[in-house]
């Protein structure tokens, strides 16, 4: 039996959805990143820098596309855990262009409060969701959660369809619908 994590049909992309620049704690300058995956032959990337918007159109060409994201720290108090980091991407189509509240500007420094308990943490989440993004966990064992039962039961409010920015990008792609990874 052949192991994979890839659909048998289908069109692919090669792409990176969490990584870091010298805007947080990466040891590359967005340019000299964004050259190195295209080097590697990658179709997309997203930097996502600590609690740092990004929104590099800049880079985009007809081979390669830039999706703007974050990755955010959330501090929570010292129950079981560390802190909780996340990936907030656009939303798939229609939740984005649907979605109540003020998106992210590029460059724009997310204001993250302290959280008190988990319903703080959910609503957190949930008011991201609103603003038409798409929220996922990251490395949750590195957060030092003793158990995985401490995220389960928050709703990370991520999406399985292809985010917008891709879509625009290449028509292909519109045609693919499940898609997994990791972070």
């Amino acid at each position: 039996m052949k192991k994979t994590t890839f659909l048998e049909n289908g069109q692919f992309y090669k792409g990176n959805i969490h990584c870091h620049t010298t805007c947080s704690d990466g040891k590359l300058s967005p340019d000299a990143i964004v050259k190195a995956y295209q080097d590697k032959g990658y179709d997309f990337l997203a930097i996502t820098d600590h609690n740092v918007f990004s929104h590099y159109t800049c880079y985009d060409t007809d081979r390669f596309v830039m999706i703007q994201g974050v990755e955010g720290n959330l501090r929570a108090p010292a129950d079981n855990h560390r802190e909780y980091h996340f990936i907030v991407l656009p939303g798939p189509d229609g939740h984005w262009e649907a979605a109540d509240g003020e998106k992210f500007a590029h460059g724009e420094r997310l204001e993250i409060p302290m959280l008190s308990d988990k319903a703080s943490v959910q609503a957190y989440i949930d008011d991201l969701y609103r603003r038409g993004y798409m929220v996922m966990i990251n490395h949750p064992f590195w957060s030092t959660m003793r158990s995985w039962g401490s995220t389960t039961s928050l709703r990370w409010r991520s999406s399985t369809t292809v985010p917008r920015s891709l879509r625009t990008w290449a028509n292909p792609m519109s045609a693919m619908t499940p898609c997994s990874g990791t972070a």
